[in-house]
């Protein structure tokens, strides 16, 4: 992998920089504030968990899916622990 295939992109419809999106290869993860809330790959399709938090992230996770689509905050981390993200570094 390229270091250009590693993104960062702030995803807030405002300008704040609580809501950010990492784009790893073909792996993308989703944060607020510095929690995962939500990821993709092509194997598992799109993962997020339930809010657990407050106000501002649930905002967050309503911008990217709808609350019926969220998985036990528990599953959500079974199957974000069971993603295998191996990639080295090429400049």
């Amino acid at each position: 992998m390229k270091l250009s295939e590693v993104e960062f992109r702030n995803c807030n419809q405002n300008s704040a920089k609580n809501f950010n999106r990492i784009d790893i290869g073909t792996v993308t993860l989703w944060f607020s504030y510095e929690t995962i809330i939500a990821f993709h790959t092509p194997d598992t399709g799109f993962v997020a968990t339930e809010n657990i938090w407050g106000n501002t992230t649930g905002k967050h996770l309503n911008w990217i899916c709808n609350k019926e689509d969220r998985l036990p905050r528990a599953e959500f981390l079974d199957k974000l622990n069971s993603i295998n993200i191996n990639f080295s570094i090429e400049e």
